[in-house]
Formats: structure tokens, C-alpha cells, sequence
């Protein structure tokens, strides 16, 4: 889906964006409905409230969430596969261990497919790994 959706507007969009994103309710009003909490009458900050919640409901909301948690989704993958792939150089071999089997599962659907239910690793001569504590 291309950023944007043609039946919400681009301030829609901006909000819905910065709610998935977990920004909070003070920089949702400031930057899409101008609104200071600190300055603004309790009649405007109602308006704002009542707006956003209305907006909540509309069919467009949940598509516009969706594509922008794909999007980070997208984005912190990127960054926890490169932490998986030090972890499994690592001396810890639990630490190691976890990582491998962490890669394994990102990758088991990419490379398989879907609907592959079990992946067997065997792996052989492997020192007892112990739990995480144990190399602390």
C-alpha cells in the first residue's frame, strides 16, 4: 500500500500514523489540529477529542494503522536481524544458541512458506548450554 490512503485526508493520515507510532495525545493535537494543551479553552481540546475518536471509527483508520505498523515492522526487522547476527558470534553459548534459533524462526516462513507447521534442527556435539544465569 502506498503511504497515504485516497479516503482520508493528509492531516487523517498524519494522525493515524502518529498513533501507531504511540506518540502521545499533547503532539497528536499540536501537530494535527493545532491545539496547545497548555493554551488552548477546554471547548477546542473537547472539539479535538471528539474529532480524533470520530475518526477512530472510520473504515480508513485500521487500513492506515496497519500499513504504518508493516512499515516499522519492516524497519525494526532490519535492525534486530543485524543484533541476531552478533549474538550468535557470541561466547555465551546460550546467547548463541537463542540467536540461532531466533534467526531460524524469522527465516523458517521466508524460506519455506506459511504453511510449513515444524522445522527439526539437529545439531551435534554441542556443549551443554545451562540457562542464562550460568555464565553470569
Amino acid at each position: 500500500m502506498e503511504r497515504g490512503n485516497p479516503k482520508a485526508t493528509a492531516r487523517q493520515d498524519t494522525f493515524v500514523r502518529m498513533e501507531a507510532r504511540g506518540e502521545g495525545r499533547p503532539e497528536i493535537l499540536l501537530k494535527v489540529f493545532g491545539v496547545d494543551l497548555q493554551t488552548a479553552d477546554e471547548k477546542t481540546i473537547h472539539n479535538a477529542d471528539a474529532t480524533m475518536s470520530r475518526w477512530r471509527k472510520k473504515a480508513w483508520y485500521e487500513d492506515i494503522w496497519k500499513d504504518e505498523i508493516r512499515r516499522i515492522s519492516i524497519a525494526m526487522s532490519s535492525e534486530a536481524l543485524r543484533k541476531i547476527k552478533s549474538q550468535i558470534r557470541d561466547d555465551n553459548g546460550w546467547l548463541a544458541n537463542k540467536a540461532a534459533n531466533d534467526s531460524l524462526t524469522f527465516a523458517k516462513p521466508l524460506i519455506w512458506g506459511e504453511d510449513e507447521k515444524a522445522l527439526t534442527v539437529k545439531i551435534e556435539g554441542m556443549p551443554e548450554l545451562g540457562s542464562p544465569d550460568d555464565d553470569v
